[in-house]
């Protein structure tokens, strides 16, 4: 036993000579979130920017609509990544964008819609192809039945076309019939799935994500008669149901946004009524649809939400507008979240008229970019998240080394939080901490404790203790098991931090 401890020490030693030498920073080393710049865009006489997406270099790509006269075209246009314009296009044969994305090759791919003229000729989908400069390279069309509406669209990696909305059928009624509609399109506009969902009397997709593993993730609304609840279904890749989930805060809930977490989980932005007003209302769920958190923000003003992402970080961005929020008129409103659901960061941008957040989407070097409006303008905005130091990547020959040594250090220092949890748990709910404090405590310890487990590769925690007595060791997922770690010690802190109050007074 003795020469498992020293064996033990030895290797902790080594880890901690390791962090001196290769600075790994501590983990308190963060800033604030920063606005880089912020740049209003008009090419008519009404404009609005819809999506955005970010091309490998960093330049930005942005799409969108602009009014000449009565009449709406689509736009599209490219900024570098200071906001800089560098060119800027518009459609004669579509109208508004839903999706727009930039390809490995440099070719940019987008999905608009035109509308019929007045009733001469049917609505359509329309998918363009666009080259580096903008120039259109080909287009293809797809009619769109009078039943049915699209409301969100996205473009997969395999540059197949996802697009959710609702069908409206009679049959009698006064009041129409409302399913949820999914239709997928290959690049040439050729049908590879269209189905429909029936949960209640009125059914309404509002948006898509996709899951890593393929899954179509559908998030909107389902209910009768005006009571509506948060809808949220999960498909697989040919539109078979694997489980559908409503949510209801006894007030009309309407999901508008939905995207998928590092880790598997799905989180759902929308708007649930406060009294005559509206607020902004997020839920997380794991990946069989379980809730995990759900939270409410704003005060007693309008409040909404357009789009929602998570970052690699595992902060969680949520675009919209807001009233209620430190705003005179509507601003456009940036709400950050951390893991937990707990605020981390928010800003408002007011132009002096109404001004909205519409989407949101992460660069390549991290940086958070928004598109919207504001007032009869585009607007575009770039966001610096909180830098953390990266530990430097050693040779390649002391790679393994170095990372089963690092990820045996963190796992020590994890199981040195996770040991105390348990205890500083019950003094806190023994000494009356409120709910919100212990659940949040709760779910980053249950986090963290799946996160290491997935870094070693092990169904329980009694396995990886015994990877400290090994020789041989599975080559870890060192981010994870710095993450595990990392969640671990929060959940600890606010424990202690909340006792420590309580305790004052």
């Amino acid at each position: 036993m003795r020469g498992k401890v020293k064996r033990f020490w030895a290797v902790f030693s080594l880890a901690l000579l390791v962090g001196i030498f290769c600075r790994v920073p501590p983990v308190e080393a963060r800033n604030d979130y920063e606005v880089l710049w912020h740049e209003t865009y008009a090419f008519g006489s009404v404009n609005g920017g819809s999506l955005v997406d970010v091309t490998p270099d960093g330049e930005t790509i942005v799409a969108g609509h602009t009014y000449f006269g009565w009449f709406s075209s689509f736009l599209i246009f490219e900024t570098d990544e200071n906001g800089t314009l560098k060119w800027n296009r518009t459609l004669a044969y579509s109208d508004v964008a839903y999706a727009v994305k930039a390809l490995p090759n440099g070719d940019i791919l987008a999905i608009g819609y035109d509308y019929g003229f007045m009733g001469l000729s049917p609505d359509s989908l329309t998918i363009s192809r666009f080259d580096s400069e903008g120039n259109d390279l080909e287009h293809y069309y797809y009619p769109m039945p009078d039943t049915n509406v699209v409301l969100d669209a996205i473009i997969t990696p395999g540059e197949e076309v996802i697009l959710v909305g609702k069908i409206q059928t009679y049959g009698g009624k006064e009041v129409p019939e409302e399913d949820v509609w999914i239709l997928k399109l290959d690049k040439n506009a050729s049908v590879k799935l269209s189905k429909t969902y029936d949960i209640s009397q009125g059914d309404v997709a509002h948006a898509v994500a996709l899951a890593s593993n393929g899954d179509i993730i559908v998030a909107g609304e389902s209910g009768n008669d005006y009571i509506m609840d948060f809808l949220v279904l999960r498909l697989d890749e040919n539109g078979n149901l694997k489980w559908q989930k409503t949510f209801d805060k006894d007030n009309e809930d309407i999901a508008y946004a939905v995207a998928t977490a590092p880790n598997g989980d799905i989180v759902v932005a929308g708007q649930t009524t406060n009294g005559e007003e509206n607020d902004v209302l997020v839920i997380r769920l794991d990946s069989s649809g379980n809730i995990i958190w759900q939270k409410q923000f704003g005060e007693s003003g309008e409040d909404g939400i357009y789009s929602i992402t998570v970052l690699p970080s595992g902060d969680i961005v949520v675009a919209g507008y807001t009233n209620s929020v430190s705003a005179s008129d509507m601003d456009a409103w940036i709400l950050v979240l951390g893991r937990s659901g707990s605020v981390k960061w928010d800003y408002t941008y007011d132009g002096g008229s109404y001004d909205v957040a519409r989407f949101v989407d992460v660069a390549p070097n991290g940086n958070v970019v928004v598109v919207g409006w504001s007032s009869d303008n585009i607007l575009l905005m770039a966001i610096k998240p909180p830098q953390q130091e990266l530990i430097p990547l050693p040779e390649p020959q002391r790679r393994v080394t170095l990372l089963t040594t690092l990820s045996k250090l963190w796992t020590h220092w994890f199981f040195k939080y996770y040991d105390r949890f348990d205890e500083l748990y019950a003094t806190a709910l023994e000494l009356g901490v409120d709910n919100e404090t212990l659940e949040n405590a709760l779910n980053l310890h249950n986090e963290a404790i799946a996160l290491l487990q997935d870094g070693w590769g092990k169904d329980n925690l009694d396995e990886i203790r015994i990877i400290f007595w090994t020789r041989m060791t599975p080559f870890p997922k060192l981010y994870k098991i710095r993450e595990a770690y990392l969640l671990e010690k929060e959940a600890i802190t606010l424990l202690v931090n909340a006792t420590e109050r309580l305790q004052t007074f």
